[in-house]
């Protein structure tokens, strides 16, 4: 297991990142929006680069995403995708899973509200 934080000082965004055989898991903490945003993508595309392609972001310390999140989120789903890997999040904040209902994007990611429900079965 590797684990590193991402964090830029002054930004509301901190990103523990926990690396597994089967997974990555990305714990976001603070504010996702237009100020933070391009740290989590960065993130993301890294590990994606790197070949990390199943990827678990663990959004329950999150307590403000934009659509800048929002569309961060559906560019890491596609891009694992492509990679033949996979993208969950884990969101239990109220205001969080309103968001990603009225956007329809509860269909289209997968979200659990566990990291149990998310880690892989054979990670």
């Amino acid at each position: 297991m590797d684990e590193q934080t991402v964090e830029q000082v002054g930004l509301p965004l901190r990103v523990d990142v926990t690396r597994r055989e089967h997974a990555t898991l990305l714990t976001c903490t603070g504010e996702v929006d237009l100020a933070t945003v391009s740290l989590l993508r960065t993130v993301m595309n890294d590990e994606v680069v790197e070949g990390r392609v199943d990827l678990v972001i663990d959004l329950r310390g999150v307590d403000f995403m934009d659509s800048s999140g929002l569309g961060a989120l559906i560019g890491a789903h596609r891009k694992t995708r492509a990679f033949k890997g996979g993208l969950r999040l884990v969101v239990t904040t109220p205001a969080l899973l309103r968001l990603l209902a009225i956007t329809s994007l509860d269909r289209v990611l997968e979200i659990c509200s566990t990291l149990e429900e998310a880690w892989p079965a054979d990670g």
